[in-house]
């Protein structure tokens, strides 16, 4: 029998007179979530600082809470693991930019190590593969404030992200069959992954060189598929199946980050 599938936060503490801490094995699915009991005449979901808020009726049996629960599955799942994944971004981003802070590069996390002797910034792998044990040598002391890390990482890793986002550019476009291609050009914006406009320029955030490399090819296909339908509609998919068949894994990985935000990955890919 497989594990189940646990999306539960620690109890809180301290619950208020009409809450109570549930926890339910549903069909292979262990959730834990505050009950809150309301005079509404339906059930309320809500992600909060404790997990899952769940608002029912007083007179609500429990199969009947397990049965909306179970039709909110995804919902739920999908819900938590993105609250789940900003709080890591927020307390991964207190303790990163510092000696021994890790980066990911390729969806692969390398180390950062600071020595003020060092020259220039250099890398201690292959860019293209990276693995668990390359270190990024900063020419910085140990001391050195986080913003100036930070500042000195994210230029190196631009650099990288236009030499190998152009391979996948060249790769795709030389796949195109719809308008000409113009040009691209990195940028940073804080909502998009990329864009291509009707003059066939195609626009590809910088902080893509951060995932995996089926990732990259995922954004970078989708915009070359622009080329041909300017839209989302069939036959733009269809396009971008035949520039890359396997495109809905990496889809749906991307959809779990902002653009705003350093992803997570817990283990080198």
């Amino acid at each position: 029998m497989s594990k189940p599938v646990a999306l539960s936060f620690p109890a809180p503490k301290s619950l208020a007179g009409n809450e109570q801490w549930c926890e339910r094995h549903l069909a292979g699915w262990k959730l834990g979530f505050v009950l809150r009991h309301s005079h509404r005449k339906t059930v309320g979901l809500r992600i909060n600082e404790q997990g899952l808020l769940v608002t029912a009726p007083p007179w609500l049996s429990e199969q009947q809470l397990d049965d909306v629960l179970l039709a909110k599955q995804q919902w739920i799942t999908t819900t938590l693991q993105a609250w789940q994944q900003r709080q890591a971004q927020v307390s991964l981003g207190q303790n990163q930019w510092q000696d021994k802070g890790q980066v990911p590069l390729l969806g692969v996390n390398i180390e950062l190590r600071l020595h003020a002797a060092l020259p220039k910034v250099s890398f201690t792998g292959c860019v293209a593969q990276p693995t668990s044990h390359d270190r990024l040598l900063l020419p910085l002391p140990v001391s050195a404030d986080s913003s100036l890390i930070q500042d000195h990482v994210e230029r190196w890793f631009k650099v990288q992200a236009q030499t190998y986002l152009d391979t996948w550019v060249q790769h795709y476009v030389q796949l195109n069959r719809g308008r000409p291609f113009s040009r691209w050009r990195l940028a940073s914006p804080k909502k998009r992954w990329g864009s291509c406009n009707s003059a066939g320029v195609i626009m590809l955030n910088w902080r893509l060189i951060h995932f995996p490399p089926a990732v990259i090819q995922y954004v970078i296909a989708h915009e070359v598929a622009h080329l041909k339908e300017m839209n989302h509609g069939p036959k733009f998919w269809a396009e971008v199946a035949r520039l890359m068949p396997d495109f809905d894994a990496p889809r749906q990985l991307l959809r779990q980050h902002s653009p705003g935000h350093l992803p997570i990955f817990t283990s080198p890919t």
